[in-house]
């Protein structure tokens, strides 16, 4: 991660002429959690959901662009006011709640002007994680995770920055349970979908057609 926030810091201050349009923006997603291979593990096995918002940096190139943001990631326990769908456990006898920080980068190529496939790394942390293991469990999760999210992103030009939605299928590199036993403890996967607007930095530049 250290390396990628140098990159995009070096990435500011390099000539405006390299890009077409560079902005900050915001986020709105929702990430459908679930554990690979759950039954080995005594972790849930069903999908959880919970709501991501926060902050990004944007930049396009002719024929790519870079993200990098910060998120804060959030699930109420059952009993309490949670968001239909985007905070919801999908199998009722489980009781997950989460709260947290992400960090992440992306990039990619573009196509067609407003397609954008991105590959990237996350990493976070929880400090609320409740209801991940099955009852009774004894093991422990661990707080800090790392992840591989490959999707796409559509963003579209708007008169002040551009605005899309976007779709990754998040593939966990950490250990969910923390096992001193085993170097194997179940791995986290998810879908995420989200719903972006950016803000342009330099107003009046618009990306020009990679095609």
């Amino acid at each position: 991660m250290k390396k990628a926030t140098l990159f995009v810091g070096l990435a500011i201050f390099l000539p405006t002429g390299l890009w077409a349009q560079m902005g900050v923006g915001l986020r709105f997603g929702a990430a459908f959690n679930y554990f690979l291979n759950a039954k080995k593990y005594p972790l849930i096995d069903g999908f959880y959901s919970n709501t991501v918002v926060g902050p990004t940096f944007k930049m396009y190139f002719k024929n790519g662009s870079l993200e990098a943001g910060a998120a804060w990631i959030y699930k109420q326990r059952p009993g309490l006011f949670s968001l239909p769908l985007v905070q919801q456990n999908f199998v009722k006898t489980d009781s997950t709640s989460v709260n947290g920080l992400e960090l992440d980068f992306k990039g990619g190529p573009r196509f067609f002007k407003f397609l954008c496939p991105r590959l990237g790394i996350i990493g976070g942390y929880r400090w609320i994680q409740r209801g991940m293991l099955e009852r009774g469990s004894s093991e422990r999760v661990n707080a800090f995770y790392a992840m591989v999210p490959v999707g796409v992103s559509a963003d579209f030009n708007t008169g002040f920055g551009t605005t899309g939605v976007a779709f990754y299928y998040q593939i966990g590199l950490a250990n969910v349970i923390h096992s001193p036993k085993t170097p194997v403890g179940g791995r986290m996967h998810a879908l995420y979908f989200e719903i972006h607007v950016m803000l342009d930095l330099i107003p009046g530049r618009e990306t020009p057609d990679p095609n």
